[in-house]
C-alpha cells in the first residue's frame, strides 16, 4: 500500500509530514487529508482558513491540495458569493503569507552569505521553535514566573510545556484518541 504525507502549509513555510501514513488509495488518503484539515482548524478557524494541506506520495510528488477555507464548515451559514469571496480572500492572504516567508529567508540566506564573505560565524535562527516559545510566553502572561529558585522556576516551566504539549496533541489527534493511549 502506498504512504502519503500531508504537510501543512500555515504561512510561515511547510510543515512537513516526515513520518506519513499508509492508506490504500488515494481517496483515502483525501478522506484523511478532509480529517486533519478539520482537526488542525478546530477552534481556530479564522486563523487557520488561509492554511492548506498538500498531500505527497513517498517520492514527494504533490498528488493534490486541500484547502482549509474550503472545508471550514464556520462558513456553511453564509451567502454563496460571501462565501466564495471569503475562501477567495484566504488564498490571497495566503500568496501573500509565502511571499513574506520567502522574503524573510532570502534575508537570512543574504546576511549568512555576507558573514561568509566578511570571514564571520551566522548562525540561522531556529524557527521551529520560535512558535512554541512565542505561545508560552502569550500562556505566561509575557511576564515574570510565578515561582521563584531555580527549581521551582524548573517545575514551573515544565508544567507549561506539558499544557502546551498536551493542547497541541488535543488539537491534531483529538481527545478521544488521547485518551484511549494515556489508559493503554
Amino acid at each position: 500500500m502506498p504512504r502519503y504525507h500531508f504537510n501543512l502549509h500555515d504561512g510561515h513555510g511547510v510543515r512537513p509530514d516526515l513520518d506519513g501514513i499508509v492508506l490504500p488509495h488515494i481517496e483515502a488518503a483525501h478522506e484523511h487529508g478532509l480529517v486533519v484539515a478539520g482537526e488542525l482548524m478546530r477552534n481556530r478557524e479564522p486563523r487557520a482558513r488561509f492554511w492548506k494541506l498538500g498531500v505527497c506520495d513517498a517520492d514527494g510528488e504533490v498528488l493534490f491540495e486541500i484547502d482549509f477555507a474550503q472545508v471550514d464548515h464556520t462558513l456553511d451559514h453564509l451567502a454563496a458569493g460571501v462565501r466564495e469571496s471569503l475562501i477567495h480572500f484566504s488564498e490571497i492572504i495566503r500568496t501573500v503569507a509565502k511571499t513574506i516567508a520567502e522574503c524573510r529567508m532570502t534575508v537570512l540566506q543574504s546576511k549568512a552569505l555576507m558573514a561568509q564573505a566578511e570571514g564571520k560565524p551566522y548562525v540561522v535562527g531556529r524557527e521551529t521553535v520560535e512558535h512554541p516559545f512565542g505561545t508560552l510566553k502569550m500562556w505566561m502572561g509575557a511576564t515574570h514566573f510565578l515561582m521563584k529558585t531555580l527549581p521551582n522556576v524548573g517545575t514551573e516551566m515544565a508544567l507549561h510545556v506539558l499544557a502546551y504539549n498536551l493542547t497541541r496533541v488535543m488539537n491534531i489527534v483529538g481527545i478521544k484518541p488521547l485518551l484511549v493511549a494515556i489508559r493503554a
